[in-house]
């Protein structure tokens, strides 16, 4: 069987499992720049609507918006999932594939914001429970948020699949190696079916 975090918690990256290896061009220039400037880390307490940002993303995926969800993803793992309607495809099987039902998506403080270049990065702690043929289980992920505006707005990724640089190098070739991702423990089992 799949590990259920790879096809839940991932289902949003799976188009970049993908890309991977595939450069390709986007509309802030190439896949891979030439020169990566140094991580400056920041501290999030300069970023209110950091955390605003990611409990409007976590409530979007908890209640299955994938409309609200694709305006807060960013917008290249969008793009390659093949816009909104795409985005909404691909998340819906995911879930439905495992016999699986969100029951809630927790959002917690922002560990660090990183400014690389132009654009800042920070790391989200999130908490999911779902509901499956199983029973109820419970994990640990993670957001990396994301903002081309000097931190008024923030679009995300979901990382909570692992700690894989690849798909980070696909979607945020900037940040790829110059962030510190959580470790994650497995799903832990709460009650049974």
């Amino acid at each position: 069987m799949p590990r259920l975090r790879d096809l839940i918690f991932a289902g949003a990256l799976l188009p970049a499992q993908v890309a991977c290896g595939v450069p390709q061009a986007s509309q802030n220039g190439p896949a891979t720049p030439a020169a990566s400037p140094t991580p400056e880390l920041l501290r999030r307490e300069n970023y209110p609507s950091l955390k605003r940002h990611a409990e409007r993303w976590a409530a979007a995926y908890e209640r299955e918006d994938y409309s609200a969800l694709a305006s807060l993803t960013y917008p290249r793992q969008v793009e390659l999932m093949g816009g909104p309607e795409g985005m909404a495809k691909i998340l819906s099987r995911a879930l439905k594939a495992e016999g699986t039902e969100v029951l809630s998506t927790v959002a917690g403080e922002p560990e660090e914001v990183t400014r690389v270049g132009p654009q800042l990065f920070a790391i989200v702690p999130t908490t999911l429970r779902m509901k499956s043929p199983r029973g109820t289980l419970m994990g640990d992920g993670f957001l990396i948020g994301v903002s081309d505006d000097g931190g008024a707005t923030w679009t995300f990724v979901d990382g909570s699949g692992g700690r894989n640089e690849a798909k980070i190098k696909t979607l945020l070739p900037a940040a790829a190696g110059k962030l510190r991702l959580p470790e994650l423990g497995p799903l832990v089992l709460e009650s049974g079916p």
